[in-house]
This record gives C-alpha cells, structure tokens and sequence, in this order.
C-alpha cells in the first residue's frame, strides 16, 4: 500500500501538482510503513496521523482490540509493532480503572520487551 500511495505522490510530483498528503494509520504508523515511504523517497512530503480506537466494547465487562493481523504479524512477519498497541491499551485500562495487579501474557510474544 506504501508503493501505491508513493507512486501517486511521485507522479503528482512530476505534474507539479502541489498538494499536501495526509495518511491516518489506524491504530498507528507502524515501522515498516515509515520504512516504505522512506525508501520511496516520500516520507518528508507526508503528515502523518496516528488514529487509535484500540478498545471496543463489545459488552458489558468485555472489550476487544479486533486486531485480526496479530498473528500473521507476530509469526509470519516477525513483526512484534503490534505488541505496543496491546501494551498501550492495558496502559490506558489502568489509567481509567486503576493498577491491574495479574497482567497474563501467553506464548513466546509475552516474553518480548
């Protein structure tokens, strides 16, 4: 998708279209994203936003992150940037609610830091 959005940038560059570029990364720009547009070449001609609405409540007392992607990032990609945002949200949990004092974490992924 970084290919994509550099490659219109690009081209509206070579029309001298003068525009200002906007990209909302929902929960938030992730490393290999500023990689990507970086190596393009376009990273410095981007506002970047970072739109986070980690927690959903799906009903009373139970929330969700709806990351469907955790698992392919985490085991296929070695990508562990989503483990911040899970992170975070417990971050914000305590901040509202109070110190969560059993924090569980399961599998090798817990173990990062």
């Amino acid at each position: 998708m970084m290919q994509r959005i550099a490659k219109i940038i690009n081209t509206n560059k070579m029309n001298k279209e003068n525009k200002n570029y906007y990209i909302i990364f929902t929960p938030r720009r992730t490393a290999i994203c500023k990689e990507a547009l970086e190596r393009e070449g376009v990273y410095q001609d981007i506002n970047t936003i970072n739109f986070n609405f980690d927690l959903i409540p799906i009903e009373e007392g139970l929330l969700s992150m709806q990351m469907d992607e955790v698992p392919r990032e985490l085991y296929l990609e070695e990508d562990t940037s989503s483990l911040v945002f899970i992170a975070e949200a417990i971050q914000r949990m305590q901040a509202i609610y109070g110190y969560i004092p059993h924090v569980i974490g399961k599998g090798t992924s817990a173990r990062v830091s």
